[in-house]
């Protein structure tokens, strides 16, 4: 199990998501028509601003993406803390964490994780040499 708050948080430029409320992938209804900012990820967990206040424990399907990539992955986690936003673009922020990684049937791929992990490497690096900081 990923603990969020040991893995770190990081940037991924213009990464935005879809999302669909449910227990299944194939619960009824869509994702959501307009997409959202990610504001940050990690390995546990996400946080995207939006104008739709989600429920806490609400489960959601997320759709990531970013700029030059079609969908990353689809991923499953439950709403875990949301705020009002300090921007006037959106209203809220919602944090979601992921669900368990694994190879049983209400699991995350486990290639998801590794899809995070890729791109903590190489948006962290980034950074890094933005900032000239380094570990």
């Amino acid at each position: 199990m990923i603990n969020m708050r040991a893995s770190e948080r990081f940037v991924i430029p213009m990464a935005a998501l879809w999302y669909k409320k449910g227990r299944s992938f194939f619960s009824k209804g869509g994702y959501d028509e307009e997409f959202y900012p990610i504001i940050n990820i990690s390995c546990g967990g996400l946080l995207f601003s939006t104008n739709n206040p989600l429920r806490i424990k609400t489960e959601v399907f997320l759709k990531i993406f970013y700029p030059g990539e079609e969908v990353l992955f689809i991923i499953k986690g439950r709403v875990r803390r949301v705020s009002t936003s300090p921007g006037i673009s959106y209203k809220y922020m919602i944090a979601v964490k992921f669900d368990p990684f694994g190879e049983k049937k209400w699991q995350n791929d486990p290639s998801c994780l590794e899809k995070i992990k890729n791109l903590e490497r190489l948006f962290l690096k980034k950074e890094e040499e933005a900032f000239g900081t380094s570990s």
